[in-house]
């Protein structure tokens, strides 16, 4: 399965991690030392993000190939990312603690 990250993958803990035949779940801890602007796309899977904590602040959105470059929206508690599409994210410094389930 291949992800690709514009952001560094150093900024992420995997604090555990459950493989499945049909799924990868990871308890993950992001420790993010400056503000953020990376696009974020999973090629192979649905990527599945629940935040178990609030968000950075800041924290938004952008599906930069429906939207235009302007449009970001909050991000909530909860996502979805198809495979392939890519997601434009931006968000200040801090930690933040998610479950992320990739769905194969």
């Amino acid at each position: 399965m291949a992800s690709s990250h514009s952001a560094r993958q150093d900024l992420a803990i995997i604090e555990a991690e459950l493989r499945l035949p049909v799924a990868r779940l990871q308890l993950v801890q992001f420790d993010i030392p400056t503000p953020v602007d990376a696009v974020l796309r999973e090629d192979d899977c649905y990527r599945l993000d629940f935040s178990l904590t609030p968000r950075l602040p800041g924290s938004k959105f952008s599906f930069s190939n429906h939207w235009s470059s302007n449009r970001f929206e909050s991000a909530g508690k909860l996502f979805l990312l198809p495979p392939g599409e890519p997601l434009r994210v931006r968000s200040g410094a801090g930690q933040q603690g998610a479950l992320i389930c990739h769905l194969l």
